[in-house]
Order: structure tokens, then sequence, then C-alpha cells
């Protein structure tokens, strides 16, 4: 009686987890991320994501898609990127880096092996530049934690700023939602004086995200010189400048020669009709004149009938 028992309540035990993973959700459980504001206008990014693997979406791991490249009008602005390291529950791991249109794919998988089912931790740590915004009163970090790509849910969403020592927030605005929305599911509290974190109140469905916006005492980050600006703007708009600087070029060479035609015209239109004279040189009598033109006398010119025209 005991023995049939203990099979019942061992087959009800296998029941219970089958139907519990049968029901499972895939998801991200857990978005942690710890962003560094450095002296040098860097920021160095840790981000801890947890998710549920159920082979669904999740087979050989995640794509992180990070932004770095926006469009300002006709022109490009384009951020750095520079991964540091990735882990897998704890231990280094393979991964791939694509670059998009509009920024940077970080494959963190092994495509010969499968997760197991169940929960996993990636964590990504890259360092970027140009983030910062310059004002005259504070400077200010604005960052999308999470980015508004993921195909999964996110239960919860972490992420805390830290300011270079002496520094001090000034304050703080949050978003979540799709891009463009203004969503305000967030909470925040200050850790210290130049450390403040803010954390998600509600699920992020499939493409909705959690933005930041951290405003700061001026000083603590060096502002990037004139130079720099020209030479990134350059280095972020060589193709289009090119573009524009062949093009004055073909509209030069057309307006010199546009130009040259033009002053041609002007000159032969002023010289007019040519018209030959009648009439010797007021200094000089036909048989000179004759003379100078054919470089030789004739006695023939000294004709009475030259004398005619000698006045």
């Amino acid at each position: 009686m005991i023995k049939g028992c203990f099979s019942l309540n061992y087959i009800f035990l296998v029941v219970l987890i089958a139907s519990g993973r049968l029901f499972a959700q895939e998801n991200i459980i857990s978005f942690t991320s710890d962003i560094t504001v450095r002296e040098n206008g860097e920021l160095t990014v840790v981000e801890t994501i947890t998710v549920n693997c159920e082979g669904n979406q999740i087979r050989h791991g995640i794509v992180r898609e990070l932004p770095t490249s926006y469009g300002v009008g006709l022109f490009s602005y384009k951020t750095g990127f520079k991964l540091v390291s990735v882990k897998l529950d704890g231990k280094s791991y393979k991964c791939d880096i694509q670059r998009v249109a509009n920024g940077t794919k970080v494959y963190i998988r092994d495509k010969g092996v499968r997760l197991p089912l169940g929960q996993h931790t990636f964590q990504i740590i890259y360092n970027t530049s140009r983030q910062l915004g310059f004002f005259n009163d504070y400077d200010e970090l604005y960052w999308n934690v999470t980015g508004s790509g993921w195909s999964l849910p996110i239960e919860k969403v972490i992420a805390r700023v830290y300011l270079p020592k002496n520094g001090s927030v000034i304050k703080v605005d949050a978003w979540t939602g799709r891009q463009g929305e203004k969503k305000k599911k967030f909470d925040w509290m200050s850790i210290k004086k130049n450390a403040v974190m803010f954390w998600t109140s509600g699920l992020l469905r499939q493409g909705e995200g959690f933005t930041i916006a951290v405003a700061f005492s001026k000083g603590l980050v060096q502002q990037p010189t004139l130079q720099q600006k020209i030479k990134w703007f350059m280095r972020d708009n060589y193709v289009f400048l090119l573009v524009v600087l062949v093009l004055i070029s073909f509209l030069s060479i057309f307006l010199t020669i546009f130009l040259c035609m033009q002053i041609v015209n002007y000159y032969s239109n002023k010289q007019g009709e040519i018209t030959p004279l009648s009439e010797p040189p007021a200094d000089m009598t036909p048989s000179e004149v004759a003379s100078l033109h054919f470089k030789q006398f004739k006695r023939d010119w000294n004709d009475p009938r030259f004398a005619m025209f000698d006045g």
C-alpha cells in the first residue's frame, strides 16, 4: 500500500513538473544595466540579462541590438562602440558582431550548441562614446536602456547610473513603451550623491523599451573641442561630403566654361564689323604706303597718275 502511494506521488510529481514546463513562458526575467560615466565622456556599460529559455526563440543564445548610427536631417551621427566581454552563466562565451544600417548587433550564441531549457544569465560589457549632451547649465545622459527591438516581454528592468567623483545629479526622468511613447511606468531613487537607480513598475511587452535621462553638474566630463566635432562630422558624413564635393567640382567647371564663352562673345560683339580704310594714313602718300606694303619701290609709283592721290 505504501509502495503504491509512493508510485502515485512520484507520477503526480512528474506530471506536475511536465505541466509546468509545458505552460512555461519564454521571456526575459530581468534586464539590469549598470552605466558608468567616465571623465573623458565615454560610458562603460554592464548589462546582465536573465532569460527563461524554452527553445522557441531562444535556442542557441540571444541577440543584443545596439543603435550606434542616427540620422540628423541630411547628416549622420555615429557613436563609438567597443565590446569588452561576453559571458553566459558566469563563463566566457562565443559572440559575433554584425554591423547593420543603424547600429551593431551582438550575437551571443554558439550555433552548434542548443541551450538547455530553463534560466540562463547573459552578461555584456562594452564601452561607448559620444552619448552625452552638453548644455549651458548642465550635461546630460539620455540613454535607451533596453532598446525597442526585443520580441520577448521583459518582466523587470533596473538601470543604475554612476557619475564621476564629486558629481551631483540635478534632474532625472524616464519613459517606457514603444518608440515615441512617453509612458511613466517607472520609479527611481538616489543611491548616493553621484549615483541614481531606476526600475520599471510594470511588464514591458514585445517592442517596448525603457529610456532614462540624467542631468548632472557641468565640469565633470571633458567636453569635446570644436576640432574634435569637425573631425567626427567629417568621419560620419564622408560619403555625403564626397558627393557634394564632386557636384561642386562639376558645377565649377561648367560655370568656368560658361563664363569664358560669355567673355569671348562679349568682345566679339564689341569689335563689330571691320571696314577697310579708303584713305591712306595722314602722314603718308599712296606711293609710300605701296612701298611699305610691297617692301619695294617701283618707278611706276612716281607716275603722275598717282600724284592725284598724294593730295
